[in-house]
């Protein structure tokens, strides 16, 4: 009976140490972010439905982004991991899409269209004719510091 209680013993140590080890992943690589909240404007008028994003300036921290979609009157508020929760500090290059309305054809096709491949196939083209879609020519810059941070942007 010794024996049947050692395996178990073993069994449960093995057991206990291989989800502390599964729980111990070195802490979490999420960088602390702070709010950043804004309206969107174009020739004085909320940009309801843009999309903006704020791209490290440090083409090696690329991989993080922080995005939003605004609202009916132009309001974002950016995430990075989890809803409104913000940016990490930092400098950012800006980067805005505004999707003009689809065509009567093309949002038939959007509703027809089965897989996701074939929705994001269907793109409606940028109110903005694409100046500040592309990270590399987009002039738009903003700095995200340790504080709740306000920062509209209104085009002309």
């Amino acid at each position: 009976m010794a024996t049947l209680s050692a395996r178990i013993a073993t069994f449960l140590l093995v057991v206990g140490s291989v989800a502390g080890l599964c729980g111990c992943g070195g802490g979490s690589k999420e960088k602390p972010v702070f709010k950043v909240h804004g309206k969107l404007t174009f020739e004085g008028k909320p940009m309801s439905g843009a999309e903006i994003a704020f791209l490290p300036a440090d083409p090696a921290q690329r991989g993080l982004q922080s995005r939003a979609t605004a609202n009916a009157n132009g309001e974002y508020t950016l995430y990075t991991y989890r809803q409104n929760d913000g940016a990490p500090a930092g400098e950012y290059v800006v980067t805005l899409y505004w999707p003009a309305p689809l065509s009567k054809r093309a949002a038939e096709k959007l509703e027809k269209a089965e897989t996701v491949e074939e929705k994001d196939a269907i793109i409606a083209p940028d109110r903005l004719k694409d100046v500040y879609r592309d990270p590399l020519k987009t002039k738009l810059k903003a700095t995200v510091a340790e504080k709740d941070n306000e920062i509209d942007f209104t085009l002309p």
